[in-house]
């Protein structure tokens, strides 16, 4: 007949059974039975991983602190603890489009722990850039048209060319001063981090006045 029971964690049984061997004799037949212990999973504490990308871009997020019971797995969301699946194990890679919030938990044999959450923030690539058309003037300054950036901060600044300046840096419309008789290259850069910087060029020369004569 059959015998069963509940084992407790971590212990050791002893079953004596009785049998005929040959002979006739009896004799005792020894099992030795070891109960493996089950763990609850402890809630993790975290997240880790680059939170700000650029539209197009990825990141790995990886579950920190707590940790997996028996036959535990990290459980991943979005939208909110327990929501719309983003996956499972300890790391998965996503690639957003718009900000969004990843959860993730332990869910095992013994229990399904509470979340961890982060927030991973997506930035937009700026506007192609424009400094304008190139000039030509017959002056020591220059009024500079670039276009307004819809997102992102613009700013100036001198590629070639000494001893000149813009007045209002973050404005596209900025007055450029400089030496009579040279020549500049100015760029015009939008910037919106993580995602890459977009520039354009123009090229300003300043042309000397020519010296006046009197009329006899």
């Amino acid at each position: 007949a059959g015998v069963s029971w509940t084992a407790s964690a971590s212990t050791i049984y002893y079953i004596s059974v009785g049998s005929y061997f040959s002979g006739g004799t009896t004799g005792n037949l020894q099992l030795n039975v070891t109960a493996s212990p089950f763990t609850s999973s402890v809630a993790p504490t975290a997240i880790t991983g680059t939170t700000t990308i650029c539209n197009g871009s990825s990141t790995m997020l990886t579950v920190s602190g707590g940790s997996a019971g028996t036959g535990a797995t990290a459980q991943w969301f979005t939208g909110s603890c327990g929501g719309t699946s983003a996956g499972t194990g300890n790391s998965i890679t996503v690639s957003p489009t718009t900000t969004t919030t990843y959860y993730v938990r332990y869910a095992g044999t013994c229990n399904t722990t509470t979340c961890a959450s982060v927030t991973v923030t997506v930035a937009q690539p700026p506007t192609t850039a424009n400094a304008g058309t190139d000039q030509n003037v017959c002056a020591t300054s220059a009024t500079l048209a670039g276009n307004t950036p819809s997102i992102g901060t613009g700013s100036w600044s001198i590629i070639s060319g000494a001893g000149g300046s813009v007045t209002t840096p973050t404005s596209p419309t900025s007055t450029f001063t400089g030496v009579a008789g040279t020549s500049y290259t100015l760029r015009w850069t939008i910037s919106n981090a993580p995602c890459a910087a977009s520039t354009d060029d123009v090229i300003i020369i300043l042309t000397a006045n020519p010296d006046r004569k009197s009329v006899v």
